[in-house]
């Protein structure tokens, strides 16, 4: 999986980290391991993504809990 997600520090400064994951899941659908190659870059907040109406677009959305609570496999 590749990915890019924004968040802060207690500071407020702004990152953008661009990663490529492998997840692999247990039978009852707990991660049991991640492998996770994840770069930092730090951002101004207005450098932060947008989706061309003053509107900040989801990068990222992760469900905490079981996986297959929220993407049922079929």
């Amino acid at each position: 999986m590749r990915f890019e997600y924004e968040f802060h520090d207690d500071s407020g400064q702004w990152y953008r980290a661009y990663s490529n994951e492998n997840w692999e899941f247990d039978e009852l659908g707990y991660m049991k391991r991640r492998f996770a190659s994840i770069n930092d870059l730090p951002i101004q907040e207005a450098a932060r993504s947008s989706d061309g109406k003053g509107k900040r677009k989801r990068l990222l959305n992760i469900c905490a809990g079981r996986q297959r609570d929220f993407y049922p496999v079929e």
